[in-house]
């Protein structure tokens, strides 16, 4: 026998088969294996990206006048180390706001001095309330309505006020 011969029981073109061989496999296409790391990639990306931040909202555009009134504090008396931190003004400036279908959701909060909320009346109008902490009580700020909308506005204050000095 020559040595370029093969046997006769096992053709040049099969794998060897029996209890320790594996069948061969065929070849992936070219880029195969770089699409499907990129499909991984890119799921994982987008799973990522839907706990990332919400994007802030820009400030509304609102050209109507100020209204601006003094209400009482419910931490009046106690120094800025003392001062109990928003909660009881949230509470009472949400279910102020709410009794003329406002609703006031607290946006940024500067020191222990200024608060702003974002507003949203009745007829969708957007708006903002600023509360000021100044040495005696409160100074509230509201601009309701991109035009302003005085009688809303006031009525607001008004029940913002009743409710800071029940909260007090």
């Amino acid at each position: 026998m020559s040595a370029t011969r093969r046997k006769a029981h096992r053709p040049a073109n099969r794998p060897a088969t029996g209890i320790c061989a594996r069948p061969a496999r065929p070849a992936p296409p070219p880029g195969l294996a770089r699409t499907t790391c990129l499909a991984w990639i890119g799921l994982a990306l987008a799973l990522a990206g839907c706990r990332a931040d919400p994007v802030p909202q820009p400030r509304p555009r609102l050209s109507g006048p100020e209204r601006t009134v003094q209400a009482a504090d419910p931490a009046q008396n106690r120094t800025p180390a003392q001062l109990p931190g928003w909660a009881r003004i949230d509470r009472a400036v949400a279910g102020g706001a709410i009794e003329h279908l406002v609703v006031a959701t607290p946006v940024e909060t500067i020191g222990v001095r200024f608060r702003t909320y974002r507003l949203l009346g009745p007829r969708d109008q957007p708006g903002e309330l600023l509360v000021e902490r100044t040495e005696t009580d409160l100074k509230l700020t509201i601009r309701l309505g991109r035009f302003g909308d005085p009688e809303l506005e006031q009525a607001v204050l008004a029940e913002i006020r009743k409710a800071l000095a029940n909260a007090g």
